[in-house]
């Protein structure tokens, strides 16, 4: 794993400038992935997230990154030939029909799961270049695309009078909505934007007060994950780094559990389902429960799932190694496959903070048939010195697999949980990282 620091960023942004920007090259995979940043700024996960002192924190760390004080005003702008991308296709100039393609589908899913109904007014949040408007709008919507660049709000515009689509575009931050009219609209959308919001609670707050009774606020796109925060935070792979050092971005990502309390703090019910944009999961929030009851319904009708129940604890999946094994999936989970012939850790991590109270630990194993011993389940802290739950599995008799679920029990706070599954050289095992439930709080 390559470590880097913030005073590394700089010779990092000059190799992804001469690979064309492209974090995803393969000559910078091999020297960066996987990746971890060490950052001098002080956060301290167990501040309360919705507090100012944490926000703090996160600018600081921000400052640290992008080399410059935090201003959305100018930090979140895009370069851009308005002129050119006047009449191209879409709004992005891009001839990727494959990525395009993607876009278009998961716009048209969460506009349909919505079921807003004929010339419905929405919000466009964070519009950007306009993609998302253009679609709504193309299905009959009347869009009201809110976004703070300018350039980008002359494409859009100019785009939809040539089009004659129904959009509005107005140049304002998240935080500044009051010009928006009450109760007016049947859904407010972001597309890959919601995370630039410093405050989701309280512009889900202010949204929610835009919306009529049963409206809905809905995202796809957005990075949801603890990859390295319990709650939120900036996040530290290589795309966010880059861009927030290069333009200036502010790049947050948050939680599951996080960013449902944000908006049961605003009575309303978040619920994620699959199958979002590049494999994402989307997310639909409503007050109103025949709402919620019909948006899953109708999500049942189109093969989407709903996931990440509220009882279900959300491990952060980039923070497991490995000794021992490779990765892979196994039931449409990350796990890791043993190499032939290794042994040793065959995962172990996320090193993540864990209130007091019982657990259930759940995950599937499958071992080859022939293989012999046992598959060693663990659960430790403080650098494995402390010892929450062990114990060996046998091999199925017929390599067959196996869904395994125990219980611990954690009296206290722990800072650096790590799940761990250690496996000999003659065995052939294939095991997920755990999902987690709250069984229970600790006892008074």
């Amino acid at each position: 794993m390559t470590t880097i620091t913030s005073d590394d960023l700089p010779e990092l942004i000059k190799l992804i400038d001469e690979l064309g920007g492209n974090t995803n090259d393969e000559r910078l995979s091999q020297q960066y992935i996987p990746l971890n940043f060490s950052y001098a700024t002080v956060v301290d996960e167990f501040l309360d997230p919705y507090s100012e002192e944490y926000l703090d924190q996160q600018v600081q760390l921000y400052r640290e990154i992008a080399n410059r004080p935090l201003n959305q005003e100018t930090g979140e702008l895009h370069p851009v030939d308005v002129g050119q991308l006047v009449g191209t296709a879409n709004p992005l100039g891009s001839r990727d029909v494959n990525h395009i393609a993607d876009y278009v589908r998961a716009l048209a899913t969460m506009l349909s799961l919505s079921d807003v109904g004929n010339a419905a007014r929405v919000l466009d949040m964070g519009a950007g270049h306009g993609t998302s408007s253009e679609i709504f709008a193309f299905a009959g919507c009347k869009v009201h695309a809110i976004d703070i660049d300018p350039a980008l709000g002359d494409l859009s515009q100019r785009r939809a009078a040539i089009r004659g689509l129904d959009i509005e575009r107005s140049l304002l931050n998240f935080d500044n909505l009051h010009a928006i009219a009450d109760g007016a609209y049947s859904a407010a959308y972001f597309f890959q934007s919601f995370h630039h919001c410093m405050r989701p609670w309280e512009l889900i707050n202010t949204l929610k007060q835009k919306l009529l009774p049963e409206g809905v606020i809905a995202f796809a796109g957005e990075p949801l994950q603890t990859s390295w925060w319990k709650n939120w935070g900036l996040r530290l792979d290589l795309e966010s780094l880059y861009v927030a050092r290069r333009f200036g971005w502010f790049e947050s990502g948050w939680s599951h559990a996080f960013i449902r309390d944000c908006f049961e703090r605003n009575e309303m019910t978040l619920t994620f389902f699959n199958g979002g944009l590049g494999g994402t999961e989307y997310g639909f929030a409503t007050k109103d429960d025949e709402k919620r009851a019909a948006i899953v319904h109708k999500a049942e009708i189109l093969g989407l799932k709903e996931v990440r129940s509220a009882d279900r604890a959300d491990l952060p999946q980039g923070r497991y190694h490995s000794e021992a094994g490779e990765r892979t999936t196994l039931d449409n989970h990350l796990a890791f496959r043993q190499r032939p012939g290794a042994g040793g850790a065959l995962f172990f991590g996320p090193y993540t903070p864990f209130s007091a109270g019982t657990y259930e630990l759940s995950l599937v194993a499958e071992a080859s048939a022939g293989s012999e011993g046992t598959l060693l389940l663990d659960v430790r802290s403080q650098a494995g010195t402390v010892k929450w739950f062990q114990e060996e599995i046998p091999v199925p008799a017929t390599g067959s697999r196996q869904t395994i679920s125990r219980t611990f029990m954690l009296p206290h706070a722990v800072s650096d949980i790590e799940f761990r599954a250690f496996v000999r050289p003659d065995h052939q095992w294939t095991v997920t990282v755990p999902t987690l439930r709250r069984a229970s709080p600790a006892p008074e």
